[in-house]
Parts: C-alpha cells; sequence; structure tokens
C-alpha cells in the first residue's frame, strides 16, 4: 500500500484522503513491528503498567520501576486498557500512540526480556536448593574399629554441596551487576545472605566434625 502510495500523481498527492492515509500507513509501518515485540512472553504486568505510564494511560504517577499500581492494587483499574481483559485487542495498543514511543516501547520489552532471564535464573537456585539435602554416615560406617558413638551423627561427603554453593553465590553476584536486576534485588540480596549463612554454618561444622574425631 505504501509502494502504491508513492507512485501516485502529485495532484492525488495533495488531497486530503491521501494525506490520511499516508499518515496513517505510515503510523501502521511504526506500529507493527512494535506489535510484534510487545507480544513477547516475558512481559508481565509491571511492564504493561510502564507501557500505559509511557503513553499517558494511566493515572498511576508512581514512576518507581520497582513499584507498580498493579502491585498495589492487583488490578489495572488505573489504567485505561487491561491486558488481561477479553475485549482487549491490538486496536487497543495502536490507540496507545506506541508509534510515538518506539524507542521507549522497545527499552520496556528489552527489560522484560532480560528481567524474565534473571527470574529463570533465579528460580534455577530456589528449585535446587528446595530439594537439596545433606547426607549422614549410616551408623555402622561411622568407621571400621572406630570408637565414635554410633548415636552421633556424621557427614558424608559435602565436596558436591560446597561446590554447588561457589556456583550459585558467583551466579548470584554477578546477577548484582546486571543493570536489570532492580525488580529482583530483595530476592537476590536474600539468596546472598541465606547461601553465606549455609556456607560459614557448613564448614564451621565440617571444621569442628573433623577436630571432634581426631579426640577418638
Amino acid at each position: 500500500l505504501t509502494k502504491q502510495l508513492k507512485q501516485q500523481p502529485m495532484r492525488v498527492k495533495e488531497w486530503d484522503v491521501y494525506k490520511g492515509l499516508s499518515e496513517a500507513t505510515t503510523r501502521m509501518a511504526k506500529t507493527l513491528p512494535l506489535l510484534a515485540e510487545l507480544r513477547s512472553p516475558a512481559m508481565r504486568d509491571r511492564h504493561w503498567l510502564m507501557l500505559f505510564r509511557l503513553t499517558g494511560h494511566s493515572n498511576n504517577s508512581n514512576n518507581n520501576r520497582r513499584t507498580s499500581s498493579f502491585a498495589a492494587s492487583g488490578s489495572f483499574n488505573n489504567t485505561a486498557v487491561d491486558p488481561h481483559s477479553e475485549s482487549f485487542t491490538l486496536q487497543n495498543l495502536v490507540d496507545l500512540g506506541i508509534h510515538n514511543h518506539a524507542e521507549d516501547v522497545l527499552n520496556i520489552v528489552e527489560r522484560a526480556v532480560k528481567e524474565h532471564q534473571l527470574e529463570k535464573t533465579l528460580s534455577k537456585i530456589e528449585e535446587t536448593w528446595s530439594v537439596l539435602d545433606l547426607s549422614f554416615l549410616e551408623k555402622s560406617n561411622n568407621g571400621s574399629g572406630s570408637r565414635l558413638p554410633e548415636e552421633v551423627p556424621l557427614f558424608a561427603a559435602v565436596e558436591s554441596i560446597i561446590e554447588q554453593l561457589e556456583n550459585d553465590s558467583n551466579t548470584l553476584q554477578s546477577t548484582l551487576s546486571n543493570r536489570f536486576v532492580d525488580f529482583f534485588l530483595d530476592r537476590v540480596t536474600t539468596w546472598q545472605i541465606n547461601l553465606g549463612v549455609v556456607e560459614s554454618t557448613l564448614v564451621k561444622w565440617v571444621d569442628l566434625q573433623r577436630r571432634w574425631m581426631n579426640l577418638y
């Protein structure tokens, strides 16, 4: 259609209908690529609210990237569009005038994608530690000929846990340097503290066990 419009004679290009159609096609040419980006599965409610504030379709004046009206109210009551509504259509996005904010829209999508990657990394760490167990030696394996009391539990090998601790601690440290970590900062910091406590406790426990065993 754009090509056909450009091929029209000069007298046609002076018509109001031509100007209106030309503006509409130019607008859609900018809008369609943005719509394709916005369909990313990484888009969360907080990102939609950023988009609505950007286009002036939100009554929420809070620009803090780590909070939103959705987080506070659990709904899109302060916005003109609800992306979860059954009546939500592409026309709703077109009406937002996203073509006027192309670069900022792409920045929001980029943030959504990067945050989704961080979320998957954190979820993997949480899943790993939710099923990780410390193993203890069977009573009969306290050592051949050992005089250690059988009721005393002794750690089995902890090398794999120590290795997991180091790997996840390094991952969390690198995550903190990511410029998109804002939304997950509390979550990352909490895990850093928790893993630090586990590491220090485990190291002291193993050292104490070794010293105590040497007494027998």
